[in-house]
């Protein structure tokens, strides 16, 4: 039995409201060389998300502020999230930059305690 474990709330039918770790990790080229850039993610049991801000209603400044606020080693928060599959680099639709793609959340708000 996992005692600190807490389930997944939904808001509606693609909104969760979830308890995460976020970390931050070194953006990579597809040569595996660094971009000098680091992403943000929540941590999931089975994978990391790519949080993507632009199309969040929290900017990577408000996420990084709450999070300063933690003195936990493993920085975690209470989010209401969404999760979404595809360009996690574009932001116009318009825009045929190439990107990296795949399973992504936006990040509707910030639950605080």
């Amino acid at each position: 039995m996992e005692k600190n474990k807490k389930k997944d709330l939904s808001s509606d039918n693609k909104k969760y409201i979830i308890s995460t770790e976020i970390i931050v990790q070194q953006s990579l080229k597809k040569n595996g060389k660094p971009t000098g850039y680091e992403d943000m993610y929540i941590r999931r049991s089975i994978q990391d998300y790519y949080i993507k801000f632009c199309e969040s209603g929290v900017s990577r400044q408000d996420l990084e502020k709450q999070l300063s606020l933690s003195n936990n080693f493993i920085k975690t928060l209470n989010l209401e999230i969404e999760f979404r599959d595809g360009l996690w680099d574009v932001c116009d639709e318009n825009d045929m930059s190439q990107s990296r793609l795949g399973e992504y959340v936006i990040i509707h708000r910030i639950i605080k305690d």
